[in-house]
């Protein structure tokens, strides 16, 4: 019965339900919740489900139908799923305490940080993007913490000290007296969102897909 309703349901026009979206953070994702909130406002019987976590637990779970859509951030091979990639790309800054002789740099270099305790992604530390950001001193780097999402770690960059790596935008950084300042070499990170291959998709999951070709597509 529940097959039935649910393809009852597909070959209406009814848009209702439920979707399951898997994502990292990043302020960039502010313009994929603006076409949610179009959806609400257009559809009154949905409901969203929002789950954080770091790429590779979000692709699997994409992969295991228990996440709809997720929303992946670095380079990756993505052959296994349908994928769109977003305009805004987003870049790495080092944030730490406001009274640290750092602050005085417009942006910091390898040397600058290479005295100073990590703190950074679990999977960025260990990408081919920051071990060529390093360079020679990549050995040298002091990763005292790793993190998969920002704002704990955060908390302990504030205590003035450690020198957190993170995607800009994520921490306001007034309320726990932290700066942020650009890496230099500059690196970047794509936003992707993904979802399954030759899956049965729901009018809602249909309608999502739309909105963000709509206006992520456009010449």
């Amino acid at each position: 019965m529940a097959t039935q309703t649910k393809q009852i349901i597909q070959s209406s026009n009814l848009i209702t339900g439920t979707l399951n979206i898997g994502a990292g953070q990043s302020y960039a994702l502010k313009s994929v919740m603006k076409i949610i909130d179009q959806i609400i406002q257009e559809e009154p019987d949905v409901h969203f489900n929002f789950y954080d976590g770091y790429a590779d637990e979000i692709e699997a779970k994409v992969s295991n139908g228990s996440l709809d859509f997720g929303i992946i951030m670095g380079d990756r091979p993505l052959d296994n799923f349908e994928s769109l990639i977003l305009p805004q790309r987003n870049q790495f800054y080092a944030l730490f305490n406001k009274k640290m002789p750092l602050a005085e740099r417009e942006k910091v270099t390898p040397d600058d940080l290479i005295n100073y305790p990590i703190i950074t992604s679990a999977q960025s530390f260990v990408s081919d993007k920051f071990r060529n950001w390093w360079g020679n001193r990549y050995d040298q780097v002091i990763n005292v913490a790793t993190t998969n999402l920002a704002y704990n770690a955060s908390l302990l960059a504030s205590q003035g000290h450690a020198v957190q790596i993170s995607y800009n935008n994520l921490i306001d950084t007034r309320l726990e007296e932290l700066v942020a300042r650009p890496l230099s070499p500059k690196i970047t990170d794509p936003n992707i969102i993904i979802w399954k291959k030759n899956a049965q998709r729901s009018n809602l999951a249909n309608k999502f897909i739309e909105k963000l070709q709509e206006v992520f597509t456009q010449p």
